[in-house]
């Protein structure tokens, strides 16, 4: 990957980008916010002051990446409230012994993200689906997940970063 990068730019290997800020550092320019800028200025300066709504699809699509790519780490973000597992299944999660439960579990989580058994279950056939795929486990064998790389393009002066989801060192 550094040799793509390094093709075209100028790596900086100091850079302080890590997992806790990557999304929040403004210094450096990725390609979420070249595409909010392609939107308008305006998209790109709202997303500077503004969280991006959390949605079910991303809190999905975030768990699966996060599951596929980094299954060490999952556990520690990640929690399956299994609602088949409430006190009274003769009633909904609406009736009094079964909401405190799940405020309790919620407590209990602290800062993990909760699932539902059905998103979690969906992420699990879904990660045995690529990794039954003797391509896809080739591809995701041999390297390394979730890497940060800095870069000043040499062209406009601009300092740029990505975080690649997965370099496989054998095909480099």
């Amino acid at each position: 990957m550094e040799k793509i990068i390094s093709k075209y730019s100028t790596i900086i290997d100091d850079h302080n980008l890590n997992d806790e800020n990557y999304f929040d550092d403004k210094d450096y320019i990725s390609n979420s916010m070249l595409s909010l800028i392609s939107k308008s200025p305006a998209h790109y300066i709202y997303s500077l002051y503004n969280k991006r709504p959390e949605t079910e699809a991303f809190k999905f699509g975030s768990a699966f990446h996060c599951a596929f790519l980094e299954p060490s780490k999952f556990n520690k973000e990640y929690s399956v409230l299994d609602i088949n597992m409430r006190p009274d299944n003769t009633k909904t999660m609406a009736a009094k012994v079964n909401k405190e439960w799940k405020e309790k579990y919620q407590m209990e989580a602290r800062d993990k993200i909760i699932l539902s058994n059905h998103m979690m279950s969906n992420i699990t056939d879904m990660s045995m689906s690529l990794l039954g795929s003797m391509t896809v486990s080739s591809l995701f064998s041999d390297g390394e997940a979730e890497n940060i790389y800095a870069w000043i393009n040499n062209d406009t002066g601009v300092r740029c970063k990505g975080k690649f989801d997965y370099i496989n060192h054998s095909l480099e």
